[in-house]
């Protein structure tokens, strides 16, 4: 057993590794991106990307996942499920390019705009040309095969090349054969193209077309239902996008995107964390005690973690934005800032809560949850958004956070737990973060006006975090040896 946990440890730690060189990778792609083209264009490749995330859920009905839990013939399950996926994805691929016309207008077109008809001819091209991505996760099924080996960086290779394969065509594009924004879509589409193809290379099994029906049948009773709660999750995270570009148009997208766009990366990276503690609440779910402290030190980690980087966020987002993406894009501060906070109260108030309702069978909780986050978006974040643009997007998410944690989510952890301790986890967090935050705010952030002054301001907020928190809790200094002892493999 002993053996078992450390390679899992091991293992969840290159997740978590080849997990930020990607999530670094594709910030960079963002930046550069957004540096050289415009709002307009950028919001134009988002609005088309959301389509495409919409129609690809329905290629995936856990196929993915059903590869990696079959313990008998996953090379069959990967042959039939790799089938029927390619099926689906082709129907919903004509279907793109049929309807593409009727799909440009649902984003709003700005009053004042020259050539209308011109705009939404762009846009419904540029959806046809990127509609082949709807086979992407179709595409990415071998994939399936490394996580099953636990070899989480081998299944991320062919996510590098597409983020340094779209960024190297793009500015190849855009420079060497002045494509404009074009090159930006075209680079989009190479990327992927590279992306497959670098995954099918270095595939432990490659599938073959065929369908074994007894397999297909299972795949479909364990599938269908994920797609209900993909269709939950796509609303709660791509809704207010939709909001946005609908009401306000794709320049208005792009700026929204931008503002969420490292936030987002925060809350991935919490996910990687996370997603390890499943089997860990699992094991111990026949002690409700060593479920709540396993889930409290959870608790504690992760706001140690990711707490610093949040309020950091908050109080350098002028310079961020202004001297990393440019002065065009200073409508996303405000944004970023309210995302900032956002993001800050969900992680430090049970995060996990998630893993512990699967672990203990209550997925009752997880829909209780999509129902109460969608009816809030489409009443009150929909007038939000409405009345006040992407500002409006961000307080949704903000007001949204705090009564969930503060209304919703004590009510599931105290019936699960018993306790609301979890939360005293997070307040030595919060307060270094405020020591070392609110003066980097007020006096230091003002001042910053290139990147090296920006690179030692986040290094200098970030030194006077650690020493404030370790005044405040000095027992970290011995569970970080623990924990890098567990992950050079070292015996406790």
């Amino acid at each position: 057993m002993a053996v078992s946990r450390n390679k899992v440890i091991r293992a969840s730690a290159v997740n978590v590794g080849s997990n930020m060189v990607l999530k670094v990778l594709t910030l960079g792609q963002n930046i550069l991106f957004a540096r050289i083209f415009l709002p307009d264009q950028i919001g134009t490749l988002a609005a088309a990307l959301l389509v495409l995330q919409f129609f690809s859920m329905f290629t995936k009905m856990g196929f993915n996942e059903s590869v990696v839990r079959d313990r008998e013939a996953p090379e069959k399950v990967l042959d039939t499920a790799l089938t029927l996926s390619l099926s689906i994805g082709l129907g919903l691929m004509t279907i793109i390019f049929v309807t593409a016309p009727w799909v440009a207008r649902l984003m709003h077109v700005p009053e004042g705009t020259v050539d209308v008809a011109a705009v939404l001819a762009e846009r419904t091209t540029v959806i046809r040309v990127l509609s082949v991505m709807v086979l992407q996760f179709t595409l990415e099924l071998p994939n399936a095969m490394w996580i099953r080996r636990y070899n989480f960086a081998a299944a991320r290779v062919g996510h590098v090349v597409d983020v340094l394969i779209a960024t190297s065509l793009a500015m190849l594009l855009y420079f060497q054969f002045e494509l404009g924004a074009w090159a930006l879509f075209y680079g989009k589409l190479g990327g992927f193209a590279a992306k497959v193809l670098a995954i099918w290379i270095i595939a432990p099994h490659r599938p073959k077309l065929g369908i074994d029906r007894a397999v297909a049948k299972k795949l479909y009773s364990f599938g269908w239902p994920l797609i209900v709660a993909a269709l939950g999750n796509y609303l709660i995270w791509e809704g207010d996008d939709w909001l946005v570009g609908a009401f306000h148009g794709t320049e208005q997208l792009a700026f929204y995107v931008v503002a969420f766009a490292f936030p987002f990366y925060i809350k991935g990276f919490a996910d990687v964390l996370i997603s390890s503690l499943l089997p860990t609440y699992s094991e111990l779910q026949d002690s409700s005690e060593r479920v709540a402290v396993a889930f409290e030190e959870a608790n504690r980690y992760l706001s140690i973690m990711l707490v610093p980087v949040t309020f950091g966020l908050f109080a350098l987002a002028e310079p961020f934005i202004q001297l990393v993406y440019g002065e065009k894009w200073i409508p996303a501060i405000l944004p970023l800032k309210l995302f900032a906070i956002g993001f800050t109260i969900e992680i430090t108030a049970g995060y996990s809560w998630g893993i512990l309702a699967l672990a203990r069978g209550k997925t009752k909780y997880l829909m209780y949850m999509r129902l109460w986050i969608t009816s809030y978006l489409m009443t009150v974040g929909a007038w939000l958004i409405w009345t006040y643009g992407i500002v409006g997007g961000a307080l949704y998410t903000l007001t949204q956070a705090v009564l969930t944690v503060c209304l919703v989510r004590p009510w599931i952890l105290y019936r699960e737990l018993g306790r609301m301790k979890y939360l005293r986890q997070s307040v030595p967090p919060v307060l270094a973060a405020l020591g070392a935050g609110l003066p980097t705010a007020l006096w230091v952030a003002p001042e910053v006006d290139n990147l090296g002054l920006l690179a030692a301001a986040a290094a200098g907020y970030g030194l006077l975090y650690a020493v404030i928190y370790v005044v405040l809790d000095r027992s970290i200094v011995r569970d970080s040896r623990k924990i890098l002892g567990a992950l050079l493999g070292r015996k406790s």
